[in-house]
Formats: C-alpha cells, sequence, structure tokens
C-alpha cells in the first residue's frame, strides 16, 4: 500500500498561475522584474542592476549558459536523489517494492510492446511458436504454458494462424493480461502526480527555472529600452524555455522511467522474482537477450502494412476474424 497525501493544487493549475503572474509582472515594467529578484532571492539592487545593465554580450549569454547548464545538473541530482529517498524509505510491503517483472517492464519503456517482445522471442528459443520464411508468426502446438502470457499467445496465434509482427502485437495490447498492467502503471502514475510530495519537487523545479529565465527576460527588456541588439538573448530564451518544457516533462515520468527499473535492479529481489526468468533477464539486459529470428520477423513486420503480399489475402482474412469460413485454405499460405 502506498500512502501519498493529495495536493491541493494540481500541476495544471500551478503551471496556468504561474505562467500568468510571471507574464502580467514582467509586463508592467523592467524595474519590477529586478524588484521579484531583491525580493525572492535577497540579491542587493545595485549588484543586480550591475549585471543586467553592465555586462555585455557575449559575457552575459555565456553567464546565463554557465547558470542554466548548472541549475538543469542540479535539479536533476535533486530529483534523484529525493526519489531514491522516497522509494527508499517504502516499508517492504508497499506495492512500489513488490512489482511482478511485467509492470517493471511498463514502468520503463512506458509501453507492452518490449514485454511482448521479449515473451515473443523467448518462446521461440524454446520452439514454443515460429516464423515462416515469410515472416509470420505461427504456433507450434505447446500443450503446456509456463505463463498465463504465453497462454494469451498461444490462443491469439490459434485464432489468427499465421500473422505479421504489427497484427500481433495489436492483438495482444488488445487482451485484457496485457491491457491490466498499463491499466495498474498509468493509476499509480496519476496518483503521484496528484501527491504533495511531487508537488512540492515540482513547485521547486519550477521556481529555480523560471528565476533564470526571468533574469534573461529583465535582459531582454533592459536591451530593447536601451536600443541594444537582442537578437541572442531571444534565442537564449527561445531554446531555454523548449529546455524547461522539455526538463519538466521528463521529471514528471522519472520516477516511473528511471527511479523505480533502477531500484529493482540494483536490489535483491530473487525471494519473490524469478530473476533466471526471460522477463527479469530483459529488464537487466534489454534487447541483447532477442534472438535474430525474432529480431528479423519485428523489422519485416514493422516495414509492411497488413500480412504482406498479395498472396495472403485468403489468410489475411483468416486472420482477422478466426473464422471458420477459411477452412484449410489458410494453409495453403504456407511457410
Amino acid at each position: 500500500m502506498l500512502s501519498l497525501p493529495k495536493a491541493s493544487l494540481n500541476l495544471r493549475s500551478f503551471l496556468l498561475i504561474g505562467i500568468f503572474l510571471f507574464i502580467f509582472l514582467l509586463g508592467i515594467s523592467y524595474d519590477l522584474g529586478i524588484f521579484l529578484f531583491i525580493f525572492l532571492l535577497g540579491i542587493n539592487y545595485d549588484f543586480l542592476s550591475s549585471i543586467i545593465v553592465e555586462i555585455n554580450n557575449p559575457n552575459f549569454i555565456f553567464l546565463l549558459l554557465a547558470g542554466s547548464g548548472g541549475a538543469f545538473l542540479v535539479l536533476d541530482f535533486y530529483i534523484s536523489t529525493m526519489h531514491r529517498r522516497f522509494l527508499n524509505n517504502q516499508p517492504s510491503w508497499s506495492f512500489l517494492k513488490r512489482l511482478v517483472p511485467a509492470e517493471i517492464l511498463y514502468s520503463q519503456y512506458g509501453t507492452i510492446s518490449p514485454l511482448i517482445d521479449a515473451l515473443l522471442s523467448n518462446m521461440m528459443k524454446e520452439d514454443r511458436i515460429s516464423v515462416s520464411k515469410n515472416f509470420r508468426f505461427k504456433d507450434r502446438g505447446a500443450t503446456e504454458f509456463h505463463s498465463i502470457y504465453e497462454l494469451v499467445v498461444h490462443d491469439a496465434l490459434r485464432k489468427h494462424r499465421l500473422i505479421k509482427y504489427g497484427e500481433l502485437l495489436s492483438v495482444l495490447k488488445g487482451r485484457r493480461v496485457y491491457s491490466s498492467v498499463v491499466v495498474t502503471m498509468e493509476a499509480i502514475q496519476k496518483y503521484f502526480f496528484k501527491s504533495i510530495y511531487f508537488g512540492r519537487i515540482f513547485y521547486a523545479n519550477f521556481a529555480v527555472l523560471s528565476m533564470i529565465y526571468m533574469l534573461g527576460v529583465v535582459r531582454l527588456f533592459s536591451g530593447i529600452s536601451r536600443d541594444r541588439p537582442v537578437f541572442y538573448i531571444v534565442l537564449f530564451l527561445i531554446i531555454f524555455l523548449i529546455s524547461i518544457v522539455g526538463f519538466l516533462k521528463r521529471l514528471t515520468k522519472k520516477m516511473l522511467r528511471e527511479t523505480i527499473p533502477a531500484y529493482y535492479r540494483a536490489a535483491s529481489v530473487s525471494d519473490y522474482i524469478n530473476t533466471e526468468g526471460w522477463d527479469w533477464k530483459y529488464l537487466m539486459m534489454g534487447s541483447a537477450i532477442l534472438v535474430p529470428e525474432f529480431i528479423a520477423a519485428r523489422k519485416a513486420g514493422n516495414e509492411t502494412a497488413g500480412y504482406g503480399d498479395g498472396s495472403s489475402s485468403s489468410c489475411s482474412s483468416c486472420g482477422s476474424d478466426g473464422g471458420s469460413s477459411c477452412g484449410g485454405g489458410c494453409g495453403g499460405c504456407g511457410d
């Protein structure tokens, strides 16, 4: 169980308020922008004014680049440290410390596809399924299944007979055993977003980056009022704004995409997870465990739409709905 108090202000509302105040306050006057720095950071007016007015380009741009780059590095370290501390402080019975490999893989990649890829590759390795010479997956008639995931794959292949990778992936993603993993992890993500813990981290990052951006905007206003060239400061502000958006977007995914997978790779979980399993090996080693035959079938399935060449039209209809009207006709698609 995970108990996180809910934040009173959601992220969307905070961002809207913050952006509105930023534009409103700096739109009033250049002096007010300097006043905000003095008030929020306690910097001497003459000192801050001398930095903004007296430091010429490109030195001021270099100063902003160094400050923004340093801020990103420090904030990223701060976020990583806070997330690791948060996860380590969770009790041993917390569900965040009892995730199964399928959930961890989705957490890391943000999609269920890597789990399906690892499963299909392992089933090919164990000769439970195979691929025809025109890269269609087919069942090998196994009667014993190591997991519910394998059972669903066998069921899909029996209904669709010969099927390309892209079509098989779409079919499996729609099955409840896989979609439930997505639903579970997305629910955790939303719950985490709404917590006071995450809100405080997000607010702190937004505030620090906004201060640096505000310094650049004040410099821009100063340059315009003094009839100085402002091309480079405008270019910096555009790039920095894009970087801020990307950084904050990454922040929203950092716990699931980075912290949780890293925790499981470093932790000893052999008491409840089979670390010799194909799913765990994929978590640890990635695509290095995929067999070459599967990689070739996946590539061919992604490059071609539908079921491939025109000779497979009768099989296409059979593979689409699994109807008996095809009878043995699908066998003619062959391998």
